[in-house]
Parts: structure tokens; sequence; C-alpha cells
């Protein structure tokens, strides 16, 4: 990369050592586009007989798919909430999780929405409260999860150590994907490094510690 932030390369080559370059390098990549289908409005088979652009499964996730259309927030099966955008990186997390279908789940960084949406898929029978602290985020969520039509999702805004406090020992699952400083986006946005500085990790580090601590 041209113009790269010298900080952010002297911290990565703490962490990385000799695999550095490689790292460097894979930030001129592409950057991957996915989407998860939304399977208490259609199956995927039937999406993918409806998808009018070109997709391809993701391993690890039975409702995930590899895009190669980057303006599908216009098409007719996101307005519908058949689909939604989501990063194929951002999909593992929720698989890290066997669920069973009746759980209850707590979303606790919930905004936009994607995660939250994925677990509703795999709990029919169960109850997910999906929070999200900042007030106008909330909306976001709460728009997405609407749009979606889920019947089992309670959306919440709300302080970490508020829904600690209200909901101790409820919740079978906690799901947390905590603010940060952004270097896993880089590939997607380049201005992330223009605003990267050390500081900003160890203020992210703190607000976590407090967000795992009420999780």
């Amino acid at each position: 990369m041209k113009n790269i932030n010298e900080l952010f390369v002297g911290q990565m080559k703490g962490l990385l050592g000799d695999d550095l370059d490689k790292f460097l390098s894979s930030l001129d990549l592409p950057a991957s586009k996915g989407v998860i289908v939304n399977g208490t409005k259609i199956s995927t088979s039937k999406f993918i007989e409806l998808a009018d652009f070109c997709v391809r499964p993701v391993g690890y996730d039975p409702f995930g798919f590899y895009v190669e259309e980057s303006k599908l927030g216009h098409h007719p099966l996101h307005h519908a909430g058949a689909i939604y955008v989501q990063d194929p990186g951002a999909m593992f997390t929720v698989n890290a999780y066997r669920f069973k279908g009746d759980e209850k789940v707590l979303d606790m960084c919930a905004s936009p929405g994607g995660k939250s949406i994925q677990i509703a898929n795999r709990i029919p029978n169960g109850v997910l409260v999906s929070n999200e602290i900042n007030r106008s985020r909330s909306q976001i969520l709460y728009s997405n999860i609407e749009r979606m039509g889920l019947k089992n999702v309670i959306v919440t805004n709300e302080t970490p150590s508020h829904i600690g406090e209200a909901y101790a020992n409820t919740f079978d699952v906690c799901l947390v994907d905590a603010p940060c400083s952004a270097e896993g986006m880089i590939r997607k946005d380049k201005s992330i490094l223009d605003n990267w500085n050390e500081n900003l990790t160890i203020m992210c580090a703190s607000r976590q510690l407090e967000i795992l601590s009420s999780a």
C-alpha cells in the first residue's frame, strides 16, 4: 500500500513479525462481499433460484453466500427482508456455537444487526435480546430486524452494565462483538488508516473490557 500510516505499520510489525509484508499486500486485495439469507422468509434453494446475480456458498455458514454484486441494498430481495448484506468474515462468529433452537440469547453490541439476524434464524423456538447502546444505531438495528420480519427478537437501547444487572443469569448464550479500532475493515475502507492511532486502540481495549465484564 502507498502512503500507509507508519505508526500502524510499526504496531503490526511487532505483532506479525516476518508475516508483515504478506499482511500489507493483502490490504490491496479486493474486499469479499456477501449476503445471508433470512431463512424465516425464504429457503436458500429458493434464493439461488431467484438471485439474478452470481452467488457462491460460504462454506462455514448454511445461510451465507459470496456475491459479486455491490449494490444489493436496492435489490427487491433486500427490500423484502429475504437477504441481508454482510461481510463474509462477520458470518463466522455465530457459527462458533451450535444452537439447538430454543435458547435464550443476548447480542450485547448488536447494530446494525447482521449477527442478530443469523442468531434469530437459528432459534425458531427461542428468544433473542438484541441490544445497542447508541440510540441512532439502535434505530438502524430495529429497522433491520423489522424488515426481516423476525418475531422472536426484542430490541433494546441500554448500557451493557444495565443489561448485565437486569438480565443476570438469564441467557444461555451471550454474543459480544465489541466496538473496535476496525483494522479488519481496511480492505473495504482505506480511510480507516487515516484515523488510526495507538490511543484509539487503548481506548477500545478499555471499553471492550468493561463490556466483557458486563457480559
